[in-house]
């Protein structure tokens, strides 16, 4: 079983999976998260090899796929014997499922044990066909050979890519929360930020997902907020912090998540927030990107800037070159940090060796 909540031993080198999302359109929050570990001194080896954690779409299609895909990159990630950080918070949530932490998408109640529904030969899902895009990874992994498990494998207990997993996973939440990670980022603080006043914003899935059954965590998280607090900022107190932003309906119903959107940043306007943070990517392509869209139906939406929790750190720790990050945001963060002092010398481009 997944030990969360277990502190990191002292070594502050962590293996790293930073996902689809973190590699394409949330490019900014990988390259935060990077920045700011490299400023505390801490290594994160990219999982080599990695492969896609099935996203929100593989259990929907064939469970025993999803669960192997995710299965298959805790097997290289255990080869290191270090732990490992996944940011993304639906990656973070396959990983749990693949280690049993977690019952398996549409898995009968009584198998939940087990984490893998019955057996079915992959090859008759569309799934099955799916091959790794990612450069070096030439060969398919068990989980697309369209073979059929054994009963042990079915179980998690035989073969490389079904043995059950035991790798200790973070999200990035757990991981600035581990003490020897906490303590460099408390005495590297540098630049308070005094003035930004944030609402926490978590959504529906990591609190959820990480937090110890029965725990205060799973309804009402504190994790970002007592980042944000060490990071010198005046967090705002809100309702609204595990609701759903509409997730991935912002494709397929976007009527829907435009509605959300707009009812979040209303109600954090009306705690006296002047910006939204977050650590989900979807979350944050929803509350940034779709703010416009609300606007141009509703000209009296005030809009709030958008920030992920590593942008946030990465400003208190005082690095120079988050205007990289911050010029994707669709909603402008500047003119709120220059208000609290932030020039543009101090937002300008970055040379450190932690460019990506």
């Amino acid at each position: 079983m997944l030990l969360t909540g277990q502190p990191v031993e002292p070594q502050l080198e962590f293996v790293y999976y930073p996902g689809c999302s973190l590699q394409g359109v949330n490019w900014e929050y990988d390259a935060s998260f990077r920045a700011v570990c490299h400023e505390l001194g801490i290594s994160l080896i990219e999982l080599d090899g990695w492969t896609c954690c099935g996203g929100s779409s593989a259990h929907s299609i064939d469970p025993v796929l999803a669960s192997r895909l995710a299965r298959e990159n805790l097997a290289l990630a255990g080869k290191s014997g270090k732990v490992l950080v996944a940011p993304c918070p639906a990656c973070y949530q396959n990983l749990r499922r693949g280690q049993g932490a977690l019952p398996a998408a549409n898995e009968k109640p009584q198998r939940a044990k087990h984490g893998v529904p019955p057996p079915r030969k992959l090859a008759d899902s569309q799934a099955g066909q799916a091959r790794s895009s990612r450069p070096g990874n030439s060969q398919p992994c068990l989980a697309h050979q369209g073979v059929e498990p054994t009963a042990k494998e079915a179980a998690g207990v035989g073969g490389e890519c079904f043995a059950a997993p035991t790798t200790l996973v973070f999200h990035v939440n757990e991981f600035f929360h581990q003490p020897p990670v906490w303590n460099r980022l408390r005495q590297a603080i540098r630049r308070p930020l005094v003035g930004l006043k944030p609402v926490a914003y978590y959504g529906c899935l990591v609190s959820r997902v990480g937090a110890t059954p029965g725990s205060r965590e799973v309804e009402d998280p504190t994790h970002l907020e007592k980042l944000l607090e060490l990071a010198g900022a005046s967090v705002c107190p809100w309702a609204y912090k595990t609701d759903c932003c509409g997730g991935s309906l912002g494709l397929t119903r976007p009527a829907i998540v435009n509605d959300l959107v707009a009812q979040l940043v209303d109600e954090a306007i009306k705690a006296g927030a002047n910006c939204l943070v977050t650590d989900c990517p979807l979350c944050f392509a929803n509350l940034d990107g779709r703010q416009l869209d609300v606007l141009r139906k509703d000209r009296e939406l005030r809009l709030l800037p958008v920030f992920y929790i590593s942008e946030v750190l990465a400003l208190a720790l005082g690095l120079r070159g988050v205007a990289t990050w911050l010029s994707r945001h669709c909603v402008d963060p500047f003119p709120l940090l220059e208000s609290l002092g932030f020039s543009r010398e101090d937002l300008g481009k970055q040379t450190e060796s932690w460019q990506v």
